[in-house]
């Protein structure tokens, strides 16, 4: 500990976003200031501030969807969970477990959204912000209509509601689950609901026998959670249908994201099914939430509810999209391995300084980003003597492993969440403190995705982005969607750090290997981002070759050969005009005189042969570095059968080589060919398993 976390400046209770490992503390500087004003730019360290709230405490109006707009908030004298009650709008019995929850006062945007659900009979589409309190926002509602359906009923009749009367649509399981669980804190302080309410999840990855027995059962449930896969699987099932015969309400959560992610059509065909069905008078009231409101959403809710429904915003069009309570920071550094290290300088200092209450969520571009980061920060962590635990979440580890992550993290404390963007939307985890990011988001709606991961439910918290200077065209955008840093600073070397991460690469085999598949994903991952952020494409490719050299890495990267083509194509069209890059074994070199050998130097044929004689292709490799190189060329029938060419891989440079793979390392663990068929069970996929939902590289 004291090698690396020598000369700590400052007070251990301190709540400071300092940087004050000697001798590398991270000083701040204006040198990027396009968009921040030179007195948020401190001297010498970020000192936290307490953030005023600022959250407007009174409903909006709604409107119909054909005059859709925010609109101003109107003043209101009383809006409490009492005053709900005293006007008759939901049950007393109700009010007495949200209190019993510790929830005494509704949150602005239950304030927004509860009265107008529970008064209209129309549809609603309700914009809300991400850890707003949306949840119970439409769960009041439709905990209400469980008692509605008691009343005049004997409690003690557990046949009282025999079927389903409201359904809530997640994205993922993950958000299926958490919202199951918030209604079951309010089930639990409420003896009627303890004896007749029952909630279920319908979801992927699960038992479908053992969920479709709950509708086989004397008391069905009468309250479902549902991904959209799994409830169109279900809804085949007669006693499932029979079951939403009366259903009476259908909630859509993350609504922009169902639609991200594709499921329209799957919404579409649900909503279809449940109409045919249903044998209520009135339609099927639909309730909408999303995070953003645009064209697609609006025209998919008339889609669904027609153009009379109500519009409710509950963010001023003023507000930036980011939560007001997060205080944001900027770390600039002058590479990817400068700004890796800056990153884990960070989570060592404040783990000095608030070893009890520092609880992080860190953000990495790629899978492989996670799972390299994840096991040199326990490293780190071990061989500084910090009992804290790190916890790998993304989409390519198992469901299992999945749900074990996220149980644990909510559970334990001195706990650090390393996750990819699938951590990014729907999981509500307490007391989070910070939430790091080291590099760019995708897309800049994720950035706020992201953040919202703290300062939930009212409390404040802290997002730090660790940027290198190839990257900074990222602020450039999210500066166009109104997302400002408050304070920027840049970084400097840690010395012993950066010798410690060194000394592991090159002592363990396993994590050099990783770190070569996360440098090799990185190619994919910025690319695949030139035109969207403008980055300068000889930038990224400079700075992604340092972070190799300075890990300590033999060889040279493997660059995916989509990187090489599209790396070919922006030359061509002159975006990089005097700078050429040898992709492919050529004498070409860059400005900075660095040679690049795709895919690790592949030798001169570059030619992949084999794999099945009668059925297959026969590829040679185009050279991006000569105009005289081969293209590449497509016949009926790989060249020769029985795998590649002569063998596989070089186990340093990916080059083809004799002998097949190479004897110590049977299959590739970073995206090479398969054992058997499959993707590699240490990557995140098996042969069972032939696709992932989640979109990391």
């Amino acid at each position: 500990m004291q090698k690396v976390l020598c000369g700590l400046l400052g007070s251990t209770g301190s709540r400071s976003l300092r940087f004050p490992i000697a001798p590398n503390k991270l000083v701040a500087t204006a040198r990027y200031n396009s968009s921040i004003p030179e007195k948020a730019i401190p001297t010498t360290s970020i000192e936290s501030k307490p953030v005023e709230e600022t959250v407007p405490s009174t409903p909006l109006e709604t409107k119909p969807a054909a005059e859709a707009e925010p609109v101003a908030p109107v003043d209101v004298e009383d809006y409490s969970i009492g005053s709900l009650g005293k006007d008759g709008l939901i049950d007393t019995h109700l009010i007495d477990a949200l209190k019993r929850c510790g929830f005494n006062t509704l949150t602005p945007v239950q304030q927004k959204t509860v009265r107008p659900i529970l008064e209209n009979k129309q549809g609603v589409v309700a914009r809300a912000k991400t850890g707003t309190g949306k949840t119970l926002a439409f769960g009041i509602p439709l905990l209400n209509q469980q008692f509605k359906m008691l009343k005049d009923k004997d409690p003690r009749d557990r046949k009282a509601i025999t079927g389903v009367h409201s359904l809530i649509i997640a994205p993922t399981r993950d958000l299926a689950f958490q919202i199951r669980e918030e209604f079951n804190k309010v089930k639990m302080n409420s003896p009627l609901l303890k004896k007749t309410l029952k909630i279920e999840a319908l979801v992927g990855g699960d038992s479908r026998g053992k969920q479709l027995s709950h509708f086989n059962s004397w008391q069905p449930p009468s309250m479902i959670v549902a991904t959209p896969g799994r409830l169109i699987d279900m809804l085949s099932e007669p006693s499932v249908r029979r079951a939403f015969a009366g259903l009476q309400y259908k909630v859509l959560d993350e609504a922009d994201r169902l639609l991200d992610i594709g499921f329209k059509d799957d919404l579409l065909q649900i909503d279809k099914i449940l109409t045919s069905i249903n044998t209520e008078e009135q339609s099927i009231r639909t309730l909408l939430f999303s995070a953003t409101i645009d064209k697609t959403v609006t025209n998919f809710a008339q889609d669904l509810m027609g153009k009379e429904f109500t519009y409710i915003n509950t963010v001023d069009t003023n507000e930036p999209e980011t939560h007001e309570l997060i205080k944001q920071t900027l770390v600039t550094s002058e590479g990817m391995y400068e700004s890796m290290i800056a990153s884990f300088n960070f989570v060592l200092q404040q783990i000095a300084e608030n070893p009890n209450t520092f609880k992080p969520i860190i953000f990495l571009p790629t899978v492989k980003g996670v799972d390299y980061y994840r096991n040199i920060l326990h490293m780190v962590l071990r061989e500084e003597n910090l009992r804290f635990s790190c916890i790998g979440y993304h989409g390519k580890m198992s469901q299992t492993g999945r749900d074990k992550a996220v149980k644990r993290f909510k559970n334990l404390s001195k706990t650090i969440l390393v996750t990819s963007d699938v951590g990014a939307r729907g999981l509500d985890f307490p007391d989070v403190t910070h939430v790091i990011q080291v590099s760019m988001a995708s897309e800049t709606a994720n950035y706020v995705h992201r953040i919202g991961r703290t300062a939930r439910a009212g409390k404040s918290g802290a997002a730090v982005t660790f940027l290198a200077d190839a990257e900074l065209k990222y602020v450039d955008a999210l500066a166009r969607v109104k997302i400002k840093f408050e304070n920027r600073i840049e970084s400097q070397p840690n010395v012993a750090l950066q010798e410690m991460i060194t000394n592991f690469n090159a002592k363990d085999y396993e994590l050099n290997d990783e770190c070569r598949g996360m440098i090799s994903a990185s190619y994919g991952f910025y690319f695949s981002l030139i035109q969207n952020y403008r980055l300068d494409a000889n930038a990224m490719m400079e700075t992604l070759s340092e972070q190799w050299t300075k890990m300590g890495l033999e060889g040279s990267p493997r660059i995916p050969q989509a990187v090489l083509m599209q790396m070919r194509n922006l030359q061509k069209r002159g975006n990089n005009k005097g700078n050429s890059y040898n992709l492919r074994g050529s004498a070409q070199r860059s400005p900075m005189g660095r040679r690049y050998n795709g895919d690790g130097g592949a030798q001169r044929s570059d030619r992949y042969d084999g794999a099945n004689k009668k059925g297959g292709r026969k590829f040679e490799f185009d050279n991006f570095g000569s105009d005289d190189a081969p293209s590449y060329k497509s016949k009926d029938g790989f060249k020769r059968g029985g795998g590649f060419r002569d063998g596989g891989f070089n186990k340093d440079r990916g080059s083809f080589r004799d002998g097949g793979f190479n004897k110590d390392r049977v299959s590739f663990r970073d995206g090479g060919a398969p054992r058997e068929g499959g993707f590699n069970k240490d990557r995140g996929f098996s042969r069972n398993r032939k696709s992932s939902r989640d979109d990391d590289f």
